[in-house]
């Protein structure tokens, strides 16, 4: 019992050494957080660059310092960061370079240390600390106002507008000018061309053929038959509308029944033309505007009384009833006389 004694105590000791050496070691494995600062003093709106060396085994993990809204102490601002630049210097240690380029923008002397870097190994997490302790100076150049004189901005020279400075301008935009305009003709001209063409192509229709024919598609067409009264006498005036406009040249479309009726005074119409005229109107605004059932009689008697007052009020062609005057021989026994007596 004794000599087992006696050997777990020799191992111990023997061993002992190892566990510090050990530790020794972990602790040398631990990574390191080194900062510097170049130069370490600028002027307002200049820039300086923060190095952060980090040197670790390739197995662990250590995170940069992170600056909120990229901004150290509310004065310092990070412009950039340059690329990550990783450096082997052992068999498994590894240096990592992260530069931060600086500015300030206000005057003092700002610290820069303590800056915490997160560290991860296995079921290790803790934060690194820089020994250094460095800080930025901002300075702003000195002005000896005692022995400079200041003066007001300078307003800008008046110089005389030369002919040289705009005439490429005018010329650009003379010979666009030009251009556009050509173009506008070409247009303008072909689009009246091609509206003459179409006018020569398509024989103009006298106007009472074309109320004619629409009379009579109208009445075909079985309108009234089926209770559309007013859609019936509107068509109806509407046609003898359009044969005023072509005939008489009267605007009737846009006319009122009164207006009408006042109108056709200035043109020579029969008493039984106004007359049926007059009466078609009144009928058709009963209907479209009083609700008005016609008959069947006055339907047949409107269509027919539009029907013959476009008949007995169309333009009739001059026609040729003889012969040239030079071409007229007298052959009364008058004149046959007068000849033999000459």
């Amino acid at each position: 019992m004794k000599h087992t004694f006696r050997a777990l105590i020799i191992s111990a000791l023997l061993l002992l050494p190892l566990r510090v050496a050990g530790i020794e070691q972990q602790q040398e494995e631990r990574p390191t957080l080194h900062i510097s600062l170049a130069p370490d003093s600028i002027l307002i709106g200049d820039r300086a660059v923060m190095k952060v060396e980090v040197e670790k085994d390739f197995t662990q993990v250590v995170n940069p310092p992170q600056f909120e809204n990229n901004t150290i102490g509310g004065t310092i601002e990070i412009l950039a960061i340059d690329p990550i630049d990783t450096v082997e210097i052992a068999t498994r240690r590894h240096r990592i370079t992260y530069n931060y380029v600086l500015t300030s923008f206000e005057e003092g002397t700002f610290s820069l240390s303590n800056f915490p870097a997160l560290y991860l190994d296995k079921n290790i997490t803790d934060t690194l600390y820089a020994p250094e302790s460095i800080a930025l100076t901002v300075g702003t150049l000195s002005v000896d106002t005692l022995n400079t004189t200041i003066y007001d901005i300078k307003a800008p020279i008046e110089t005389p507008l030369l002919l040289g400075e705009f005439q490429g301008y005018v010329e650009t935009i003379f010979l666009a000018g030009i251009v556009l305009a050509a173009i506008i003709y070409l247009i303008v001209n072909r689009k009246r061309k091609e509206k003459t063409e179409q006018t020569k192509a398509l024989p103009t229709e006298p106007p009472h053929l074309k109320a004619i024919r629409e009379l009579e598609a109208l009445h075909n067409q079985k309108i009234w038959q089926n209770n559309k009264h007013k859609l019936y006498y509107t068509r109806l005036t509407d046609i003898l509308r359009e044969y005023l406009l072509g005939r008489y040249e009267i605007r009737a479309l846009e006319m009122t029944s009164d207006e009408i009726m006042d109108a056709v005074k200035g043109i020579t119409l029969s008493a039984k033309n106004s007359a049926d005229l007059n009466k078609i109107l009144r009928l058709a605004d009963y209907v479209k505007f009083a609700k008005h059932i016609p008959t069947p009689e006055e339907n047949e008697e409107a269509y027919y009384a539009a029907y013959y007052f476009v008949e007995e009020t169309k333009q009739v062609a001059e026609q040729v009833t003889g012969e040239p005057k030079e071409m007229v021989v007298d052959i009364t026994p008058a004149a046959v006389e007068d000849k033999k007596s000459e």
